[in-house]
């Protein structure tokens, strides 16, 4: 893989806090103190939503993770070893090196870490959290929130060399199965996960609790799908039969009440945070563009973030990127940028 390739997935990383795509019950998520990576001339380091360095730019080739609670993952891209990825804290010490292949941000007091082939929990000593390993696969990535995580529970080789998973559960943070099996299983955000499963014969689909109980659920005739996380009241929900009728993004978000809050309209959503969701249409090239809206639909920050994933905010500010990672910025929650960096 080639090192701009490299960077772009550590910066994409990074962001992630999903799949691919994290709150508390309590919104602890989003209240968190949390130090994004900025890059600068010299390298990257750590910085807080005042645009003031929380841990110094770093050598070149040392590229540090979002920092959550005084410890981020960091990749070492200049280590002969095959696992790259090591603990470092807010002071720069790092605490545990070349000790993993791949690892996200902490949640929940947590971070998933890829070792040969497997995802295990580590704390923020780098101390494995439970001796249970679980399978990478490529289309889940597990995440404790609330207390639970989804980890694979069935796998399958997807013909290709992929291990993809067939069924997801809810783990405890001793390792303890917890809630299901589901066909597939996000994360919880602030109390909900959004799951799909299998009754008599029917796909369901929708959003559950920590006891397991659906507090809005589609059938296969509502043809509606659950679409990201939730946040605010607000549940982000895939119109599927106007996508298929008029070939167009349909993306919305609804109540409890399963009434559309903010009209089906985009390709692809963030969670509320901050009281803002990253959404994306589509532009002339096929890749997501992301603007901001709050949660009466009305665009805050108009779509200019050409990304893989939305961005989010945290403590009142988010790093964003622009021109295919050629540049990186920091920007406050009406859209001004706190930091920029162009390459």
């Amino acid at each position: 893989m080639k090192k701009t390739r490299l960077l772009k997935v550590f910066f994409l990383t990074a962001m992630l806090a999903g799949m691919l795509s994290c709150s508390l019950i309590t919104e602890a998520f989003t209240s968190d103190a949390a130090y994004f990576p900025m890059r600068t001339e010299d390298g990257v380091g750590l910085m807080d939503c005042e645009g003031e360095w929380v841990v110094e730019p770093l050598e070149k080739g040392i590229m540090p993770q979002m920092m959550v609670d005084g410890v981020a993952p960091y990749m070492n891209f200049f280590s002969e070893n095959e696992n790259q990825v090591g603990i470092m804290d807010k002071d720069g010490v790092f605490l545990l090196e070349d000790a993993f292949y791949r690892a996200f941000p902490y949640s929940d007091g947590l971070a998933a870490v890829h070792i040969e082939n497997m995802v295990r929990f580590v704390d923020q000593t780098g101390a494995y959290a439970f001796e249970d390993a679980f399978p990478f696969v490529t289309n889940a990535f597990p995440r404790f929130e609330n207390g639970l995580a989804n980890v694979p529970y069935e796998v399958r080789d997807n013909g290709t060399g992929l291990v993809i998973a067939e069924s997801m559960v809810f783990i405890d943070k001793e390792g303890n199965k917890i809630l299901g099996p589901y066909l597939s299983a996000f994360p919880f955000s602030n109390g909900y996960a959004a799951v799909t499963t299998r009754v008599n014969d029917e796909y369901i689909s929708g959003f559950i609790d920590d006891q397991g109980a659906f507090v809005l659920q589609f059938s296969e005739r509502d043809n509606l799908r659950p679409a990201g996380e939730y946040a605010d009241g607000l549940f982000p929900v895939r119109d599927i039969e106007m996508q298929m009728k008029e070939n167009v993004c349909a993306i919305g978000f609804m109540n409890q009440d399963k009434e559309w809050v903010i009209e089906p309209q985009y390709c692809r959503v963030g969670r509320f945070s901050d009281g803002l969701a990253a959404v994306a249409g589509e532009n002339d090239m096929g890749l997501f563009e992301f603007g901001f809206i709050d949660t009466e639909g009305k665009t805050v920050i108009k779509p200019q973030f050409t990304m893989d994933y939305p961005p989010e905010f945290r403590g009142g500010c988010t790093a964003v990127a622009w021109d295919n990672y050629n540049g990186f910025g920091l920007i406050d929650t009406s859209g001004k940028m706190i930091y920029e960096f162009e390459r």
